[in-house]
């Protein structure tokens, strides 16, 4: 997978040695080191169902991680746990063929990371109002699982254009248990870095929608919440030529990057990567009982009622 579907996303000539540097790996063999004891780490996981991964996925874990190699274990536990305990967010799906509301949210991965080497990620709302965004959120899920692959920055920079969407409406119908465990998933699981989320919309219902956001997000992160009435005022905040071509920037219009990210994660060599990422889960039946602690049985949606076989 490492040389292929490359398109997507353009990595900063700059951006690996310049990052290692930030999290002190940038000495020679300090990075081998740390990823030679994340593998003898996880060759002792006995509830760890698979425990082949590539170089290139544990440095990239390293790197979300901060360099901070305890860190990193708790967030590759995390993660191979909450496959097994959230199934339903996981899948090799055909996201064209299997997700027929693929277009009612367009949204993108943009080509280019900011100065400082944030990612960012682009959602408009086509007034979706559904009660349950599943399919979305497991799009999202491969998003994560291509930059794993392919990406090298250190966070995320994510804009929320809601204005053709009826906010209360959304408010008033979206699951909210789902939208939490969601988040558990992409932060706690995944570990996403967010810089800021920003908030493109002139609703007025938007301050309730931010107050609901700030119920489920660490503080830390609902600080970094950003409301825009207009694009002049989003401009101040994120450079104008990172953007797609209709909101004022220099890349191709999000419509386009959508359609393009979606042809190449439903692509069979995609899907069969993702086949094999489904394998990294837990087998709870080998883990001993008192690992199993309230941090996983407390996590939104109940894991208490979980029966293994």
């Amino acid at each position: 997978m490492q040389n292929e579907n490359k398109c997507l996303i353009e990595v900063n000539p700059n951006a690996k040695q310049i990052i290692r540097e930030l999290f002190g790996l940038d000495q020679p063999g300090r990075l081998e080191e740390a990823i030679t004891v994340l593998e003898e780490w996880i060759k002792k996981q006995d509830h760890f169902v698979k425990k082949d991964f590539s170089k290139d996925f544990l440095e990239r874990l390293i790197i979300i991680n901060k360099g901070l190699l305890e860190r990193t274990k708790k967030k590759l536990e995390k993660i191979c746990t909450l496959r097994t305990l959230m199934p339903e967010f996981f899948g090799a799906y055909n996201i064209k063929k299997d997700f027929n509301d693929v277009n009612l949210i367009v949204d993108a991965i943009m080509p280019k990371t900011t100065s400082d080497f944030y990612r960012i990620y682009f959602m408009k709302n086509n007034n979706c109002t559904s009660p349950s965004f599943l399919n979305y959120y497991r799009r999202l899920v491969f998003y994560l699982e291509y930059m794993l692959q392919y990406d090298y920055s250190v966070g995320i920079v994510i804009i929320v254009d809601y204005m053709d969407t009826n906010l209360l409406e959304l408010i008033k119908t979206m699951s909210i248990t789902e939208l939490r465990q969601a988040t558990v998933l992409f932060m706690e699981g995944y570990g996403l870095r967010v810089k800021g989320i920003h908030f493109l919309t002139p609703s007025k219902f938007i301050d309730g929608f931010v107050a609901l956001w700030k119920q489920i997000l660490s503080e830390k992160v609902a600080n970094r919440l950003h409301v825009h009435k207009s694009l002049e005022s989003l401009h101040d905040s994120i450079p104008k030529d990172l953007l797609p071509a209709e909101y004022g920037g220099k890349e191709k219009t999000l419509v386009e990057i959508h359609e393009n990210i979606i042809n190449t994660l439903s692509e069979k060599k995609f899907i069969n990567y993702m086949e094999s990422v489904m394998e990294a889960r837990t087998d709870e039946s080998r883990r001993a009982p008192d690992k199993f602690n309230e941090h996983h049985l407390g996590m939104p949606g109940s894991f208490r009622s979980l029966v293994v076989d």
